[in-house]
């Protein structure tokens, strides 16, 4: 009896390809970049349509292949400009910082631990008096609501034509991306923070461990937490 032979599909390493067709593609002269090696985050804008062959060429494989196209969110972007009837192009690295609530139960009992270490806030703010004494006497997990400080990377691309918008472009810079066209370009890089005048960053301690920012926000919801901070005030 014949035994059917099955072969595992190819696993690829995207962020490796990434930095391959950055390393192959970006004219360091001419083109403006943007680099987070850590993040493996490569950003090449270019005059220069041969870049996308280039790029092409270097992930073709990955882009036949079912990791790609199963892909929940796209890791690279290859966008030709000159698709579009424009005249310039607005071009816009924004850095944005985002708050994203810690779930991990043992992420929540690190952090924990280490505020019962006694941190140092980086944003000069203090916990409310009544608040620490209580956490001090009594440092479970789950007295504070813990979020931890991401950056996100988008780019946003407004195409002009006879002085008007027409058309708007926006995309996550992934591991890769390649933004190229013939016309002339305006390029930025920007970083922002929340914009609410009732951000949370505003009242409570940020801290920084091992290159991460997390913010500790007091638990009031739980009842019994509440009521000895509360006890304490009187």
């Amino acid at each position: 009896m014949l035994k059917t032979i099955t072969t595992k599909p190819r696993k690829f390493d995207v962020r490796k390809l990434a930095y391959d067709a950055f390393r192959l593609a970006a004219v360091l002269s001419k083109d403006k970049t943007y680099t987070n090696h850590r993040l493996n985050k490569y950003l090449i804008v270019s005059n220069d349509s041969t870049g996308i062959n280039v790029a092409n060429a270097v992930f073709q494989d990955y882009f036949k292949s079912d990791e790609y196209t199963d892909a929940r969110s796209k890791k690279i972007h290859i966008i030709d400009l000159d698709e579009d009837d424009y005249d310039f192009a607005a071009i816009k690295l924004c850095v944005a910082k985002t708050y994203k609530s810690v779930s991990s139960i043992s992420q929540q009992q690190k952090y924990t631990n280490l505020l019962d270490g006694d941190l140092t806030a980086i944003n000069n703010i203090s916990f409310d008096p009544a608040v620490w004494e209580v956490f001090k006497n009594q440092p479970e997990r789950d007295f504070f609501n813990y979020q931890e400080i991401r950056k996100e990377y988008v780019v946003r691309i407004s195409l002009v034509k006879n002085g008007r918008v027409f058309k708007k472009i926006k995309c996550n810079v992934g591991y890769f991306t390649l933004i190229a066209g013939s016309k002339p370009f305006d390029y930025q890089e920007v970083e922002s923070e929340e914009k609410k005048a009732t951000r949370q960053s505003l009242f409570n301690p940020c801290f920084e461990v091992g290159g991460v920012e997390f913010m500790a926000v007091f638990n009031e919801r739980n009842k019994r937490y509440k009521s000895l901070v509360d006890m304490i005030r009187l």
